[in-house]
C-alpha cells in the first residue's frame, strides 16, 4: 500500500508571512505539531513546535516575526506513490522525522511522521505474529512432550 491511501489527510498549513504567534495558534487549535509553510500552494517549508519553542525561547526570536525566519527549507518530501521502505530510507538519510507527502503536481496532500510508521510497523508485526502463532504454538507442544519423555 501507498503512502498517499495510508496517510492522505488534512495538512495543516500557513503562508511564509504569517507571524510565528499565528502558527503556534494554529498547532495549538489543531492539535498538530508541524505546519507546512506554503505559497500559492507551493511547499516553500516546514516548521514545528520545537522549532517555536527553541527560536523564541533560546534565540530570542520575536513572536510577530515572520515564520519563514525559522522554518526548515528546503524540505524533503515523498510522492504518495512510494511505500514506507522509501519513507524510512528518506527520514534516515535526512535525519528528518516527518515528510510531506506530495501528488504528480508536488501539492502537499498528506504527511507521514515517524510516529505513524511505528504504529503501522507494530501493526504488522502484530499480523505477522498472529500468522505463525499456530506454529509457534506446535513447537511449544512439542518441546513440552520432549522434555516429559525425557
Amino acid at each position: 500500500m501507498n503512502l498517499g491511501e495510508l496517510f492522505t489527510k488534512d495538512v495543516v498549513t500557513a503562508a511564509p508571512s504569517e507571524a510565528i504567534s499565528e502558527v503556534a495558534d494554529k498547532m495549538a487549535k489543531r492539535h498538530v505539531g508541524t505546519v507546512v509553510i506554503t505559497d500559492k500552494q507551493t511547499l516553500v517549508g516546514i516548521v514545528t513546535d520545537r522549532d517555536i519553542a527553541l527560536a523564541v525561547a533560546a534565540r530570542s526570536v520575536s513572536r510577530r516575526d515572520p515564520v519563514s525566519r525559522i522554518m526548515t527549507f528546503p524540505v524533503t518530501t515523498i510522492s504518495h506513490k512510494e511505500g514506507i521502505l522509501t519513507a524510512t530510507r528518506l527520514m534516515r538519510a535526512d535525519a528528518s522525522r516527518r515528510l510531506p507527502i506530495v501528488d504528480d503536481e508536488r501539492r502537499v496532500i498528506g504527511l507521514v511522521s515517524v510516529d505513524d510508521l511505528f504504529i503501522l510497523l507494530g501493526i504488522e508485526i502484530g499480523n505477522l505474529t498472529g500468522a505463525i502463532a499456530p506454529e509457534v504454538e506446535a513447537a511449544v507442544v512439542h518441546r513440552k512432550s520432549v522434555r516429559a519423555t525425557v
